[in-house]
Order: C-alpha cells, then structure tokens, then sequence
C-alpha cells in the first residue's frame, strides 16, 4: 500500500472516530482521575457526549460525586462536545448524509423516505398480527447489510418484553440477502426483559455495548407491554407514565450518542370515550402523550388480505400522512404481489 493510500486510510479512522461516539475515557485529567470515570461508568455514562447530554443533577445523584467534581466533569465534556447553535445549512448537510436502513419492501422504503431512520426513534403501533415483530426480525438483518444495500454495515441490540424473538427467522432472511447466516446470528444481540426497571437496566449495558462496537438498530418489541402489568388502574398511572418517560429519554440518549436506530413497537387500545363514535378506526396506541412526543415517526400498521398487511405514516416531521402496503413472507417483510 502506497504511502499516500495509508494517510487517507488514518485520516478517514480519525474522521470516523470523531464523528461517533467518543468514550469518556478522555476526559481523564485536568482534576477527574480514573476512580470518578468508574464511577460513572457505573452509573451508564460510558461516552463524553452521555455526560454532557445529562442534567447535573443526574451526576449528583451518583455517589462520590460531589456538586464541585460534577461542575468540572460537565466542563471538561462541553470542550468536546458541540452544544450551541448551528446554522440550518450545516444541519441539512448532517441529515443528507444520514443512514436509511431498509425494511425490505420497496414500497414501505418509499413510504418512509428512503427506510428506517438513524440517530430517531420509530414506532411501530398495531393489533396482533399485523406484521410489527416481523419488521423488527427483517430490521435486525438488513442493519448489517452494506451501506449501498440498503443496510448500516452495523450490528443489532434485540430486547424482547413478549418471548417473541425466533432467531430461526433470521435465517431466512439472510439468505435471501445471500449473507452468512452464523454472521447474522452472531451479529444480534438479544436479551429477554422481565420487568420495567430490568428493561430500563438493559439500556445501561446497552450503553457499554455500542461503546465498544458499531451497532446500527436498537430494537424493543414491545416497549409499553410491561407497563401494562407492572401498573395498574389509574392510582399508578402517575408513577408509570414517569418511569416511561425516564426509558424513553434514555432511548432518545442512545439515538443521539451512538447515531442508531431505535425501533419500538407498540399495542393498541380500543377508544370507548364519545369521539370513538365518530372515528373510522377507534384504535389508538397506547402510551399517552408522553410516547407521542418521545417517537419521532410513527407508524400505524393493519391487516389486509392474506398476508398483506398496510402501513400508515400516523406521525412525522417531515414525512407526508400516506399508506404503503407490504406483505410478510417467509423470507421476512417484502413487497405484496399485485
């Protein structure tokens, strides 16, 4: 390799590394040692950019950190990371380059702009049946597919609230794509939540992971299905719509730090108030105000014939209201055949 060649390639790495996540690890010095980066990492604080994102009160929160080292971390981290204004033509020029992952229907990638957004949370809202954990398998091999493909060149972090992960899938799927289905397999990481403050602990560990490695989609099938049992009636509905609130910060943190898609999915709720009177489809996801606010785009999926099922864009800055329709076939989600 010629010289030149080999400063292009360092060049790119340091292009690389300063556009992703940059690990907390250099902030040592300057007043922080290695005992007050333990601690936290500890905490889930695993970047630069997870500290100066995070309130001050939050690092108070963790013990051996006292108001004055917490005034000196959050210092030494806005000298890293950018936290002002920018103009709306540098911000166009970040969205232009961002990553679209495909879902694997032509049709569906049209309706959504290109696919699966990075760096945003998407949700996915539906009854049984209507093809949303199926989206999330097809997600969890097209993410490691080449950028030129339609994929992220990046792996998958799967965390299943329902039993429904079936990683047999994914080995239809990568051979329709023709990838090496023990890479796949491998490339998926995937854990079962058992209640909301495990799921909520998951994204810490989460955190260390995407630290070390280049994931690409963080998927959560279904992000509200053990709220719904771990609180109860209207006395809990206070304290569980602020713990929600808590998870999906933490999931947006991710989003941004790491640039990965997060996909939820979600269940629906049957409208019995008197505006179900006059509304097509009483259905409404469940979840309030505060997860309306928390997806970026939202997706409304229904049945349709067979195995077509139609997507609905319910949600979205910049995505116009349409329907696409896609089909669930045995090699994951692709285009219905006319």
């Amino acid at each position: 390799m010629s010289v030149s060649a080999v400063n292009s390639a360092d060049s790119a790495v340091e292009d690389a590394e300063e556009c992703g996540p940059q690990l907390i690890t250099k902030l040592e010095g300057n007043g922080i040692n290695s005992g007050d980066l333990k601690k936290l990492q500890e905490a889930g604080y695993y970047t630069i950019e997870s500290v100066a994102f995070a309130p001050k009160k939050y690092l108070l929160a963790i013990k051996g950190i006292s108001e004055q080292k917490a005034d000196k971390i959050l210092a030494e981290a806005a000298k890293f990371v950018p936290m002002g204004f920018t103009t709306a033509t540098e911000f166009l020029q970040k969205r232009s380059d961002m990553i679209m992952i495909t879902t694997g229907s032509k049709e569906l990638d049209k309706l959504l702009g290109g696919g699966i957004e990075t760096g945003s949370i998407t949700e996915i809202f539906g009854e049984f049946r209507t093809g949303k954990t199926q989206i999330c398998h097809t997600l969890a091999v097209t993410c490691q597919l080449p950028i030129e493909c339609g994929g992220a060149e990046g792996k998958c972090l799967y965390i299943d609230t329902e039993g429904c992960f079936r990683p047999e899938r994914f080995l239809s799927i990568a051979e329709r794509y023709k990838m090496d289905q023990q890479k796949v397999l491998d490339n998926i990481a995937h854990a079962r939540a058992y209640n909301t403050d495990h799921q909520t602990q998951l994204l810490i560990q989460a955190s260390a992971m995407m630290a070390e490695s280049r994931y690409a989609v963080l998927i959560v099938d279904s992000a509200m299905a053990l709220y719904r049992t771990d609180y109860m009636g209207r006395g809990e509905l206070a304290n569980r719509q602020m713990h929600l609130a808590r998870f999906l910060r933490m999931l947006l943190r991710l989003a941004d730090e790491f640039g990965v898609a997060v996909v939820i999915t979600n269940q629906v709720v049957a409208q019995v108030d008197g505006a179900a009177m006059f509304n097509a489809d009483p259905k409404k996801p469940i979840g309030g105000n505060i997860m309306a606010h928390a997806s970026t785009t939202r997706l409304y999926l229904r049945k349709g014939r067979g195995e077509t099922r139609m997507c609905k864009i319910y949600d979205s800055p910049c995505l116009p209201e349409a329907e696409a329709m896609f089909a669930i076939n045995a090699d994951g989600i692709g285009d219905a055949k006319e």
